[in-house]
Order: C-alpha cells, then sequence, then structure tokens
C-alpha cells in the first residue's frame, strides 16, 4: 500500500548517524514547527510509507526508543526557541508529532547562536530552506514571549 508524504506527513527510515544526514532529519522538523498545523513524521517507514522490517520485535523495540532519546535530546538542546512541548514521541510506533508553534522561526542550532540555516518551512511534501527575509518576517510576526510582555518564563514540561 503506497502511502504518500504530504504538507503533514514525512517518512523516514532512520534518522542516520554522520552529521549531514543527522542535519537533514532535523531540518525535518523545523518545517512542522514554523507551519500553523504542524505535522507526523513516522520513522521505520520508507518513502512510501511502507514500514521496514527488522529482524525482531525486540530490535524493533530497540531502535525506537533509541530514536525517542535521540530525538528527546535534540528537543531540549537542539532548538531555538524551546520546543519541548511541541514534538510528542512515541516509541510503539516510531510517530512523532510535531505542533506547529506561535513563537516562530524554529531553528536548530549549530552552536553558533541564530541559525538561519536551521530554518525551514514545508511546502507540499518538501522542505524548503528559510530565505533571511522569510526568517525576519516569521520573526517579526510571532507571538509575543513573556519576556516581550515583561513578565515571567513559563516553566515547559519535558516531553
Amino acid at each position: 500500500m503506497n502511502k504518500n508524504e504530504s504538507k503533514h506527513i514525512e517518512y523516514k527510515e532512520d534518522i542516520g548517524k554522520k552529521e549531514k544526514e543527522i542535519k537533514n532529519f532535523k531540518a525535518e522538523i523545523s518545517p512542522f514547527l514554523n507551519s500553523n498545523t504542524g505535522g507526523v513524521i513516522f520513522l521505520g517507514h520508507t518513502n512510501d510509507g511502507e514500514e521496514i522490517e527488522f529482524k525482531s520485535e525486540e530490535e524493533k523495540f530497540k531502535k525506537f526508543q533509541q530514536w525517542e532519546e535521540t530525538i528527546s535530546n535534540w528537543v531540549t538542546e537542539g532548538f531555538e526557541p524551546d520546543i519541548r512541548d511541541l514534538v510528542l514521541t512515541d516509541t510503539s510506533d516510531g510517530k512523532f508529532k510535531i505542533i506547529g508553534g506561535k513563537e516562530k522561526p524554529y531553528y536548530f542550532t549549530d552552536g553558533k547562536g541564530i541559525n538561519y540555516n536551521g530554518a525551514y518551512e514545508r511546502i507540499g511534501s518538501h522542505k524548503v530552506q528559510l530565505t533571511r527575509e522569510r526568517f525576519q518576517y516569521l520573526l517579526s510576526n510571532s507571538a509575543p514571549t513573556p519576556y516581550d510582555m515583561g513578565g515571567e518564563s513559563e516553566t515547559r514540561p519535558y516531553i
């Protein structure tokens, strides 16, 4: 059964191990955060949406736990602004739901401050890197933070 990727759905076999593969996977998270509706990434699936086969249920469970741990670490340390309450993980089926945030633009960090290169949006079933102008537009039109309103920052729960 062929399941198509869409504006709200992305299929990935794995998150990768090499730096380039990891950046590419993080770049799949950013567009959903920068949308109004969010989306879902299904890990352990081909681009056609078919589940990949594992040697055993134990191997599948371990792989899903590894993905959940890695993505949870990225959620707490690898994106700006804070996305802890915007990425929901389900290790039972490799489903990662991403809620469209209000403090746009969201981007993955590279340790150098604001990372224009880490900000993407979704056009149809594809991610597109934000231009500097689009980044600035989203930044100027995002919801105000508690700091902007002179208040204390709210405490966000960890996933």
